[in-house]
């Protein structure tokens, strides 16, 4: 019995110092706010993990597009996150990937997409707010991620 206590409390333990580890070992940057109009902003962040290993060659990190109202109020999120490999002559977006939170239920984002081409990642995405089926307001972006050869992600 000891040892099954054991095992769930060590269990318990290595679960929680992982998702704490993992919150903390992140770097977020705001990049840009944008005037999107009529009380909306859009603000650009990057996210990448601190611990990154820069001898590695590959860098992962997210790019987040953020709408907010001019009270601080979000309303949806798109997440662009890419990998690259790079080195001192050359660097290349080896994935891309996306991920979308609305906050404000009367938005939906009604178009989303990822992809990579050379050494940029794309994020694509449109956003509306819909009341009775008839669009009042839509949101369009194109987000592109880079990575130099430092392995510097912008």
């Amino acid at each position: 019995m000891k040892k099954i206590f054991c095992m769930i409390l060590t269990l318990i333990l290595l679960v929680t110092y992982s998702n704490t580890a993992h919150a903390n070992d992140i770097e977020s940057t705001i990049i840009s706010v944008e005037n999107l109009g009529n009380g909306y902003l859009g603000i650009t962040s990057i996210e990448v993990p601190s611990m990154s290993l820069k001898a590695s060659g590959v860098k992962t990190g997210t790019k987040l597009y953020r709408i907010e109202t001019s009270d601080n109020e979000v309303i949806a999120t798109f997440k662009l996150t890419a990998s690259f490999r790079y080195s001192s002559d050359s660097v290349t977006c080896t994935s891309a990937s996306y991920s979308t939170d609305i906050s404000d239920s009367k938005w939906e984002f009604t178009e989303a997409s990822a992809r990579k081409s050379g050494a940029k990642a794309y994020g694509d995405f449109t956003i509306k707010r819909k009341i009775l089926g008839i669009t009042l307001e839509k949101i369009s972006r194109t987000i592109i991620m880079t990575c130099d050869s430092q392995g510097n992600l912008s």
